[in-house]
């Protein structure tokens, strides 16, 4: 039960008056305290002056031995035990006087009962605001106050027995924005992490140190709370773009068609397409021209007409700028300086939440040649094919790749660098059976996985063309590379504070025991719960643990034959997907290459 808190002019009053009087009592006590240790400084000259002084006064003495103790050298430990202890004399006295105050405009209460109910209240303002409800209210609250205390005294030594550390969980709760409460009550009764993210989704989404500490403890701890949380994040990654696709299912050929005809060309656009350097021209011009290209090729050349892997190639429509990644910039010329403010939708197409995700809109007033251009975050082809100097970020430049693929009939996934904020995608290639590979830096991730899309195309289907591919990333770098030791540091970093979002899914699949056929696992599991219907916080099928690779025995070898400890064992070998003479060769430096 909350008491709301009532403002009356009574206690509005009573409570600015008090405020003004708390201020100058402070400033009186720090006065009265810089007096006293002068004048305990002064005795400390006549010992025996002081001994007797401290008779006739105990404060006067206590602040004399503070002072002479301090003087001869007494441990910092000791001052500092008797600095809390004056601290907290000098508040309790303070709230007495706030009582008094206090009393004065509600002389119906003791001044014990108000002493009480500024403490539980949090301050004499507050208190004065229960005060006005009446004897009874206050009565009603204190009783709820002191059954919340015995409650969260039971909970702390719950978790005390479960050797979860009561204050460090409450940091942790407060900086994810869980109440404390919830997040001891989780706790204590190990409701499970699927449950904490049932009622707090963020903690998913957003897998912080600090989120992660919550779920694990609400698991129960151990190996099995940090794989929970970390296949509770990965569920998330497909939600994502399961969810970001929805959209592009809705797309007819004919739809999508009239998106591509929908802008015309800048004639400088047109000619990089292929087009003669004209106005006039749209995208579905563009993409015609193409499909014309090869084809004509596959016949001089004997070959049967071009599948869509092939019409996707980038000899073809690969090349076309409407797939080129591009920072927000002025529209008229170009330039990207300027100021840029926020402001409300006001075109028909900023209104449409199909169009505008966020339902605002950037301007940016161009220093170079004095226009605004307004621009917002969509996902939509209509618009992201403005020709004109729109903005396509890796996000806007997967969607559209993502919807063009679908529109060709060729196959497609998502691939995300945990822990950082990137996302690119992957295209089926029938030539190789397999998907093309495209490059990502070596900055701030902690392992790479694959989501395939769900959307009509060739190729494996979207569950077997989810999977971890982080080996298959690093092996684009020479085997001695430091970005290796880099992915190493950053998945054994506990705080997060190394990768680029300051998350640790990463972190958590290690100590989850979580390698690359785990992840693949969890991956493909929540591709089958997504197409069932089911919650992402729902893991009652149990999917995910079916083929998680239990690695003990390859972590003994590594610790045996390198003596490495078990943290850096299963880091190693999560790395490169659990192949211990990969882990062998990664920590021996070498170049050797394993097939």
């Amino acid at each position: 039960m909350e008491l709301e808190l009532l403002s009356t002019p009574q206690c509005a009053t009573a409570a600015t008056d008090l405020a003004g009087k708390k201020r100058k009592l402070a400033v009186m006590q720090s006065a009265a305290m810089d007096t006293d240790c002068k004048a305990a400084h002064t005795g400390s000259n006549h010992p025996k002056a002081d001994e007797d002084d401290a008779m006739e006064d105990v404060t006067e003495s206590t602040m004399a031995t503070d002072c002479q103790a301090a003087d001869t050298g007494a441990s910092n430990d000791a001052v500092a035990d008797e600095t809390v202890e004056l601290a907290a004399q000098a508040a309790d006295d303070a709230m007495a006087d706030e009582a008094v105050e206090l009393a004065q405009c509600f002389p119906d209460f003791d001044l014990e009962m108000l002493k009480e109910l500024i403490a539980s209240a949090g301050g004499v303002e507050q208190a004065a605001a229960i005060a006005a409800m009446g004897p009874d209210a206050v009565g009603t609250y204190l009783g709820l106050k002191s059954a919340e205390a015995v409650a969260e005294t039971e909970l702390r030594e719950v978790l005390t027995a479960q050797t979860v550390d009561a204050d460090q969980l409450a940091a942790h709760a407060k900086a994810v924005k869980v109440p404390v409460h919830c997040a001891m009550v989780m706790a204590a009764g190990q409701i499970g992490a699927a449950a904490a993210v049932m009622q707090f989704p963020h903690l998913a989404s957003d897998l912080s140190a600090s989120a992660l500490a919550v779920l694990v403890a609400a698991e129960g701890g151990g190996v099995e709370g940090y794989r929970t949380a970390a296949t509770l994040a990965l569920r998330h990654k497909v939600w994502q773009c399961r969810n970001k696709e929805k959209v592009y299912h809705s797309y007819t050929r004919e739809q999508s068609e009239a998106a591509l005809r929908r802008w015309e060309l800048p004639p400088a656009v047109a000619e990089k397409c292929g087009l003669p350097r004209e106005a006039g021209y749209t995208w579905l011009d563009a993409v015609e021209h193409q499909r014309n290209v090869a084809l004509k090729e596959a016949e001089s050349a004997g070959r049967a007409p071009p599948s869509p892997s092939e019409l996707w190639k980038w000899k073809y429509m690969g090349s076309l700028p409407m797939f080129s990644y591009l920072q927000s910039r002025c529209q008229h010329c170009g330039s990207q300086s300027g100021n840029t403010t926020v402001e409300a939708p006001q075109t028909e197409d900023e209104k449409n939440p199909r169009f505008n995700l966020e339902g605002r809109v950037y301007v940016l007033h161009c220093s170079n040649c004095g226009q605004k251009s307004r621009w917002w975050r969509s996902q939509a082809p209509e618009v992201m094919l403005n020709p004109n100097n729109w903005g396509r970020l890796c996000g806007e430049c997967a969607d559209m790749s993502t919807w063009f693929a679908g529109y060709l009939g060729v196959g497609q996934r998502y691939v995300i660098s945990v822990d950082n904020d990137h996302i690119w995608t992957e295209s089926w290639d029938d030539a190789t059976s397999q998907f093309s590979q495209g490059g990502v830096h070596g900055n701030g991730w902690t392992d790479i996985v694959a989501i395939g899309s769900s959307l009509p195309g060739t190729g494996p289907g979207h569950e077997m063309a989810s999977e971890q591919v982080t080996e298959r990333q690093l092996n684009t770098w020479p085997a001695d590379h430091p970005v290796r030791e880099r992915v190493l540091q950053r998945r054994m970093d506990a705080t997060g504070q190394k990768t680029q979002l300051k998350t640790v899914i990463g972190y958590a699949c290690m100590r989850g025991e979580l390698d690359a056929a785990g992840v693949t696992a969890v991956l493909r599991a929540a591709q089958r719960d997504y197409d069932a219907g089911v919650e992402l916080s729902d893991l009652s099928r149990e999917h995910c643990g079916e083929a998680t690779t239990r690695v003990e025995q390859n972590v003994r070898q590594l610790q045996e034959a390198f003596g490495i400890n078990d943290t850096e064992a299963r880091s190693t070998l999560d790395i490169v997907g659990g192949d211990v003479e990969r882990a062998a060769a990664l920590l021996l430096g070498s170049e050797m290459q394993v097939s």
